[in-house]
């Protein structure tokens, strides 16, 4: 998607709602079976991300998903999604 931030081949993060619902749209190139909204973020400065994704800290436990994982739609009504 044009502006998006790529994190990875096929995943990307874009603040732009209006540009992200007219890329999924009907006209778009985009699919809406492989993309996902989700409203709201936190960020942190340097230090701040250096502190919380400590391992002394344990808050975060950093780990690498792929874009499958991340965008696959729940088996069942009883398993929660992403």
């Amino acid at each position: 998607m044009p502006g998006a931030i790529r994190l990875d081949e096929g995943l990307g993060i874009s603040y732009d709602y209006l540009q992200a619902c007219d890329w999924v749209g009907p006209e778009g190139p985009g699919s809406s079976l492989r993309f996902k909204f989700f409203y709201g973020h936190m960020s942190w400065s340097a230090s701040e991300a250096k502190r919380e994704l400590s391992a002394k800290t344990g808050i975060w436990i950093p780990l690498r998903a792929s874009a499958d994982l991340l965008l696959r739609e729940p088996d069942s009504s009883f398993e929660e999604p992403l």
